[in-house]
């Protein structure tokens, strides 16, 4: 779903991560392999979606995937940091990826 490239599609394995990631946060042998394998492509997916945002107005779906998997990346860092996540590798479109999102001009319809 993550990889498809109807917004739905996406959105609804944004959720999919989220929940996943909500079902083994407690599980140290589980966790880090999903990790591994799920976070690189969710922040390519929303560097992707910030550089379709500074083209044109954010949309509504594009504002609730960004929030979703931010989500995903809090819950899975409140307990612990993976390997992978504290590798440069990890730590570094992550980071950037959330300076983008504090630099982001919401537009008014945007906020609740």
């Amino acid at each position: 779903l993550l990889g498809s490239g109807d917004v739905r599609e996406v959105g609804a394995g944004v959720v999919a991560a989220l929940e996943c990631i909500r079902a083994f946060r407690q599980e140290a042998d589980g966790l880090p392999g999903i990790i591994t394998s799920l976070f690189p492509t969710l922040v390519t997916i929303d560097d992707g979606m910030l550089n379709t945002s500074t083209s044109q107005p954010a949309s509504q779906e594009i504002l609730a995937m960004l929030h979703l998997i931010l989500k995903t990346y809090k819950t899975a860092i409140i307990v612990n940091l993976s390997p992978h996540q504290r590798s440069p590798e990890s730590l570094v479109p992550w980071g950037r990826l959330l300076f983008r999102v504090v630099g982001m001009a919401v537009p008014a319809e945007g906020v609740p």
